[in-house]
């Protein structure tokens, strides 16, 4: 019988260390997983205020555009606007109107001269400060992060460019029609950056039901 102790002494010992190490990386990979989770999610409010932000100053805010960011704002409730835009909102939103309407008022502000945002580039500063852990974590989870990581950095990339063709309209030695083409390219990117901010808004989601 005490061979049989030692026996089993002996195999505990060999194992523990693996069953140890086992248990600790599946705490370190749900803590890793959450953070990550976490910092997307402030990505996305970040993200998803830019088309309501856009469309309706070229008069192109639809339906189906309104209906994406109340679902993805919880009824506007997670929107990231400044305080002026808020309580315009919040006004807008008490009026017992239908969304058709809602739409034309937001639509009603179209700016007759180019549209001049301030966009920020996004920052993913807590996955960059993680990436050398990411071996614990899945393969499906890691290829989404990278995925939304590339489409973050080209995003920014279209972020840079229209700040680059705003400050050029500052320029008084450009000709009108330079000054044309430099408008029409603003707005181009407007909509491209709109564009990409419900793309990666759609992968960040698709990252948090997994999940």
């Amino acid at each position: 019988m005490e061979v049989v102790y030692i026996l089993l002494g002996w195999l505990l010992g060999i194992l523990s260390p693996g069953i140890v190490s086992y248990i600790s990386n599946r705490y370190k990979k749900t803590a890793l997983q959450n953070i990550v989770i976490e910092e997307l999610r402030d990505v996305k409010k970040r993200l998803v205020f830019i088309p309501l932000k856009v469309y309706p100053a070229y008069g192109e805010l639809t339906e189906k555009h309104y209906l994406w960011i109340k679902e993805q704002t919880g009824n506007f409730t997670e929107l990231v606007f400044d305080d002026e835009e808020k309580k315009k909102l919040n006004e807008l939103l008490k009026q017992n109107i239908s969304i058709e309407n809602v739409v034309k008022l937001f639509n009603s502000n179209k700016i007759s001269e180019n549209p001049a945002f301030h966009f920020k580039k996004l920052e993913t500063s807590i996955i960059d400060a993680n990436q050398n852990n990411f071996d614990i974590l899945d393969k499906q989870f890691i290829t989404k992060i990278l995925e939304i990581k590339f489409q973050v950095r080209v995003f920014n990339e279209e972020v840079q460019s229209a700040s680059e063709f705003l400050k050029m309209t500052f320029d008084s030695s450009i000709t009108e029609i330079n000054h044309q083409i430099i408008k029409e390219q603003i707005e181009m990117k407007n909509h491209t950056i709109s564009e990409k901010a419900v793309l990666i808004v759609e992968k960040i989601n698709q990252v948090i039901k997994s999940y």
